[in-house]
């Protein structure tokens, strides 16, 4: 039987469905967390996700905390074997540092205004994104999720 469709682009898509797999944000219950998914493993490259803490680690005490850990560390993903040895860290630090980022962002909005028309007047080297447009997306869709979140009155302001 004749191919559908040519044969690079099927490459490409399992390429993407792959990569989905690894960063994918929301499971049947929705993201819970606010950079859930968002934050990508610089050692094994799986996406972080929340984990609340447990009441055995805890140890009784309420806990107003989670913390993001990577999916490579879950040895049951992996056949009982961690593919990752990277530290988890909390969320109310790590949500904090960038909320402080994105203030400052919108503080001075020449800074992105700047960037932008660097590099709209940079010559483009073949088709492909640069690590750093790529970076700039992600940050951009992790600010269209903190104003999405804001609008709904779910970010705190007194941080």
């Amino acid at each position: 039987m004749p191919a559908l469709i040519d044969e690079a682009l099927f490459e490409a898509v399992q390429q993407q469905l792959q990569e989905n797999r690894q960063r994918a944000r929301q499971s049947q219950r929705g993201a819970k967390y606010l950079l859930q998914g968002l934050l990508v493993c610089q050692q094994c490259g799986y996406a972080y996700y929340g984990k609340p803490v447990s009441h055995k680690a805890a140890k009784g005490k309420v806990r107003e905390y989670a913390y993001y850990r990577c999916i490579g560390t879950d040895a049951y993903r992996f056949g009982g074997d961690r593919i990752c040895s990277n530290l988890q860290v909390r969320t109310d630090l790590l949500e904090m540092a960038v909320w402080q980022q994105v203030q400052a962002l919108l503080e001075n909005p020449q800074r992105l205004t700047q960037e932008y028309t660097r590099r709209a007047q940079a010559p483009k080297q073949g088709q492909h994104l640069t690590a750093l447009e790529t970076q700039l997306t992600k940050l951009r869709r992790g600010l269209e999720r903190l104003i999405d979140i804001a609008v709904a009155g779910c970010v705190r302001t007194d941080w």
